[in-house]
């Protein structure tokens, strides 16, 4: 169980996806809802160098992103089941940077005769909303690289019909392009009527 386990949080990012993609957990269970405004993301394949195996990178994803900003300090968060991840965001162009890491460790009770297998998904943001003050969407990149941690041997996952990928480390990357689910009534109109 925790290696499925250390399975699923390597490949929801969000990058989640996390930035995460599909469901919250691998489990079937339904996106989380959010407090802040939430955002559905489609997300398209643009690089993937981890070759094949358990883990299967999508050529198209899509699911949702709570995301706030706030003006006093330039800073922006990123909302998904994983937490919370924070970056810094330029309140003239609406451009966002967020950066983290995850440590999975991926030998369960079982493995004690295998060695120490610990492998680091880092994850990175780059992208702008178009109106930092009242984002209605954004446009972002986003990056997932995979490498065991020092001191891990972590070559048996990556042979045979049960491995998880080919090579470590590895990197894959999406385009995201995100739109707010439910934008504000304009004034004047736009709500509805008395």
């Amino acid at each position: 169980m925790l290696r499925k386990a250390a399975f699923f949080g390597l490949i929801t990012a969000a990058l989640g996806g996390c930035l995460t993609f599909g469901d919250s957990s691998g489990t079937g269970e339904e996106e989380p809802t959010y407090d802040e405004p939430t955002f559905a993301v489609d997300a398209e394949l643009t690089q993937q160098s981890c070759g094949t195996g358990q883990i299967a990178f999508e050529s198209t994803r899509t699911f949702d992103v709570g995301l706030t900003i706030d003006a006093e300090s330039a800073s922006l968060e990123w909302h998904t089941h994983e937490g919370i991840a924070n970056g810094d965001v330029d309140l003239e162009d609406g451009s966002f940077f967020i950066t983290y890491s995850l440590t999975f460790d991926m030998r369960g009770p079982d493995d004690g005769w295998l060695p120490p297998c610990s492998i680091r998904r880092t994850d990175e943001i780059d992208g702008a909303v178009d109106d930092a003050e009242d984002p209605l969407g954004f446009e972002a990149s986003i990056s997932h690289r995979y490498e065991p941690i020092e001191g891990s041997d972590c070559s048996d996952l990556l042979v045979g019909e049960a491995r998880l990928m080919e090579r470590l480390p590895c990197a894959v990357a999406y385009d995201l392009v995100g739109e707010l689910l439910e934008p504000p009534a304009e004034e004047g109109g736009g709500g509805a009527p008395e």
